[in-house]
């Protein structure tokens, strides 16, 4: 970490009074106040409950009043110490602010909805936690740096994804139902196939979906006209029936290969890669 480039797009404050409260703010002292009033705040919230007694509900407001005052004192200290542009060189600082717009805006709203929003809003602090804590914060990090490079591989994803759901709807989409295939995963539009893919992805299944996609006569019908059913068949004739395709076993085994092994894969060897740079 140590190692990682650091860029700071507003310039840091010089003054004298500056230089004193951003020396209190980096302090260890403060440090450890700043996180003890984060857990306080957040033990006093976990405790709330239902039907609670007029004498706990004030005690309640009292403290949200209380640690809505530390979290603005805080966020004027790091104005002082920092000026405004602290907020944009430093994520975590970024973040306070965030939390600290969002309660505000909770409380003036004046819904009893949203101020109850508000309240929990301020549990997002405990992210904030995760930077003393060396390891979690470098993980956190990585996962952050991640992010752009993310999105680059959810469209690779995203892509593969969209072929096999073509040949899914194009091979199965008339398929009958059976054990798995239903209302819940079936291959009748693209949608839904897009869907299938995820829930196979995560392991819905998935083989249960590949014997119900490989069904063969006579447990199903090979095609819906009278050349298949005879004179007793009074709908109209088609060229498709329900049944599957015993290609489905080697197709679907091929699916699980690309789509789980090899391209979440992706996912594990892009961010150990960020990982060991940050580290």
């Amino acid at each position: 970490q140590k190692n990682r480039p650091k860029h700071e797009f507003f310039p840091t404050p010089k003054n004298i009074y500056s230089s004193y409260v951003r020396t209190l703010v980096t302090s260890q002292q403060f440090t450890t106040f700043s996180a003890t009033g984060v857990m306080a705040n957040v033990v006093f919230m976990l405790a709330d409950h239902a039907d609670a007694t007029a004498e706990f509900q004030s005690m309640m407001n009292t403290q949200n009043d209380f640690f809505f005052g530390l979290l603005l004192f805080e966020i004027t200290l790091y104005t002082l110490a920092y000026g405004p542009g602290g907020f944009f060189n430093d994520a975590w600082k970024g973040f306070d602010l965030l939390v600290a717009v969002g309660t505000t805006a909770g409380y003036a709203g004046e819904n009893p909805q949203l101020a109850q929003f508000a309240k929990s809003f301020r549990l997002m602090r405990v992210v904030r936690l995760m930077k003393m804590i060396g390891p979690i914060r470098i993980i956190l990090e990585t996962m952050l740096q991640s992010i752009p490079q993310l999105a680059n591989i959810l469209l690779l994803i995203l892509l593969v994804y969209s072929m096999f759901a073509v040949v899914f709807v194009s091979s199965y989409g008339t398929v009958r139902y059976g054990y798995r295939i239903g209302p819940t995963l079936n291959f009748e539009n693209f949608g839904n196939a897009i869907l299938g893919c995820y829930q196979m992805i995560t392991g819905d299944e998935w083989m249960d979906a590949m014997a119900d996609c490989a069904i063969q006569p006579p447990f199903c019908t090979q095609q819906f006209s009278k050349a298949f059913l005879g004179d007793s068949y009074g709908g109209p004739d088609y060229s498709f029936g329900d049944c599957g395709s015993e290609l489905a076993r080697p197709w679907f085994l091929l699916f699980k290969l690309v789509c789980e092994s090899v391209m979440l894969n992706l996912f594990i060897g892009m961010i150990l890669d960020n990982f060991s740079f940050i580290t």
